[in-house]
């Protein structure tokens, strides 16, 4: 079986993009956010941010996919 690879270009200074996951806690709430960044500019691209909480008693998952053009 063959890999799919996705090679993603900075629209800031052209240079590869690098996928980062990054999770982060607050006030109850678990984020976890996929997004691209240029490790030249710095330049951010988020692709999905999914969000985890308990709410009286019942977990809530919320999903936002962000639709983007990717070179």
């Amino acid at each position: 079986m063959r890999s799919r690879t996705t090679v993603v270009t900075c629209p800031r200074c052209r240079n590869t993009m690098n996928l980062v996951i990054e999770s982060e806690s607050s006030g109850g709430v678990r984020r976890i956010t996929y997004l691209y960044i240029c490790p030249v500019c710095r330049y951010r691209i988020t692709q999905e941010e999914t969000s985890v909480k308990l709410n009286g008693g019942k977990i809530e998952l919320r999903r936002r996919v962000y639709v983007s053009r990717l070179h």
